[in-house]
This record gives structure tokens, sequence and C-alpha cells, in this order.
């Protein structure tokens, strides 16, 4: 594949963005924060972007070159023929404004928030004794579960992440002298499963019911007490398993609890104080998408 790029460096390259968009495109295109969409011969949107500065951001794509820039780049610049852009009040502003855009249009070009299913919704209820945790990535069938809180929308890789991790740690607690073989088939694989069943009760004892409530808090950051209680403060739990391979993923579980209390659960619930949305209703896949443009202070 370096090859490739190698052979195309032999041969004179021009880029051709600026005999397209003309020179003086570029110097008026102010120095401001803002979002910019590149569009195809046939009007389509390829790809949309936003920018502290969007005269040096897009002036970029000018020195774009085989060997320099990836190949994704050099696609795209070879597609472009037409190139918009609209000024904000800020960075925030402007991401915001992206993300509409990237809604609205799907650029081909663009990955991050072009499809809002990367976010999932948890659940959480109770049946035949066991507490049930499940997710979706719809907000139609969330809303359909019966008896069940909602929490999130998150995004999907801290979500389920800490999911696999709680299913770990759980497992832990009830085979402490367990090693990595013990392991039931697919639990390293890093998929969490659609509906996982929590026998608290049987692990816990007559505390099921205080455990059961630390989960629920979990979800909406009242509380980081479910980590400290599966692994210890320091891991110290962890930390008497004798199987080094197994100590490190249940170790990794426990940094994946921590993680997403502070980088989702914790941010969910500043954004409902600021939206002043009621604790009950899940946040909306586009709302989390343009929160986590904003920066909080």
């Amino acid at each position: 594949m370096t090859g490739d790029n190698e052979q195309l460096l032999l041969f004179p390259c021009r880029n051709p963005l600026t005999d397209k968009l003309g020179r003086e495109f570029f110097l008026s295109v102010p120095k401001e924060p803002g979002a910019y969409r590149f569009l195809s011969q046939d009007g389509g949107v390829l790809y949309v972007g936003s920018s502290v500065n969007l005269r040096q951001r897009l002036s970029s794509y000018r020195y774009a070159k085989p060997g320099k820039a990836s190949r994704k780049v050099i696609r795209l610049v070879a597609q472009i023929e037409q190139a918009t852009f609209e000024t904000s009040p800020d960075l925030p502003a402007a991401r915001q404004l992206e993300n509409e855009w990237i809604r609205f249009h799907r650029p081909r070009y663009n990955s991050v928030n072009v499809h809002p299913e990367t976010n999932v919704m948890v659940g959480l209820s109770q049946s035949a004794g066991q507490t049930v945790l499940r997710w979706t990535r719809s907000p139609e069938e969330a809303k359909n579960w019966q008896g069940t809180e909602v929490h999130g929308a998150f995004r999907s890789r801290v979500a389920l992440r800490a999911m696999t991790a709680l299913r770990r740690l759980l497992w832990w607690h009830d085979n402490t002298g367990a090693t990595i073989h013990d392991l039931p088939h697919g639990w390293l694989d890093g998929k969490a499963p659609r509906k996982l069943k929590l026998d608290l009760q049987k692990s816990f004892g007559k505390a099921s019911s205080r455990i059961r409530r630390k989960l629920s808090q979990f979800w909406v950051a009242d509380s980081a007490a479910l980590p400290n209680r599966l692994a210890g403060k320091s891991g110290e739990i962890i930390a008497r398993c004798k199987d080094r391979f197994l100590r490190e993923v249940l170790e990794g579980d426990r940094q994946a609890l921590l993680r997403f209390h502070q980088r989702a659960a914790l941010r969910n619930r500043s954004f409902r104080a600021i939206a002043r949305l009621p604790r009950k209703e899940f946040i909306g896949q586009a709302q989390l998408d343009d929160f986590l443009t904003v920066p909080l202070n």
C-alpha cells in the first residue's frame, strides 16, 4: 500500500482545488468560526466540517497531496466541484451547525454522527426475581419497554463497554478462585449481550436491593459506588485474582466503569440540568450529538 503512494509521488501532482474554486474564493473566506460543505458536480454534499478558523481549514485542502494526506482526503478533493460555508458566533455553535447538516445530508465522506444509531439506550427492570439489563439503538423500542427504567442516550462504545465490564465483574464476585480459562465462552470478545440477566439475590443475599439501587444510580451518575463495590476503591478485590491475564481483564473492566461514569453518565446529568429535562425522560440521540459539542466548565 505504501508503494502506491510512493509511485504516485514520481509524477507531478497538482491539487485541483484552487483551479476549481478559484483563488478569490479562498481569499473571501473569513477567519471566523463556522461550518462548511463540499459538493460534487451534481450538487450532492460530499463532506461537512467545522472549524474555529474557516479560511485556514478550507485552505488546508488546497495542499492535500498523495503521501501527505490520507487517501480518503485525496479522493474527496478530486470530487469537489463547489464549496459553501456559514459563519457562527463560536466553535460550539459551528459544531452544532455541522451536526445539523450531517444529519440532513448524510455525506458519504463523513463518519461521525452520520448515523444517530451509534448511540444506545440502556434499560433496567425486574423479572422473575432477576435484574434485567438491556440495550437498544432504537428510541421507539426503548419507549415500548414495559416496567423498565430507560437511561441514555449514551455513546455506544462507552455504554456497551460498561455492560460487558459489569457482566465480568459480577461473575468474578461469584468466582473469586477462577482463572481466565474459566470465563464463559465468548466473554472476551467485547460484545455486550442484548439482554443481561443478573441474579443479585444469589450473589449478594440481603444486600441485593442495595446493589440494585447502586446499579440504577450508576446510569444517572448519582453515585460511583457500583464499581467500588464490585472491585474495591483501588481495585483491591481484583488484586486477589492470582491469574495475571484475568486480573488485567478485570482491572480494565473497573477502569471502563469509571470512564463511563465520568464521560457518559456525568455529562448526561449536566445536560439534563442545562436543558431542564425530567429525570425519567431519556435524552434524544440528536440532542446528545449537539450536547457533546459544548464544553462543560
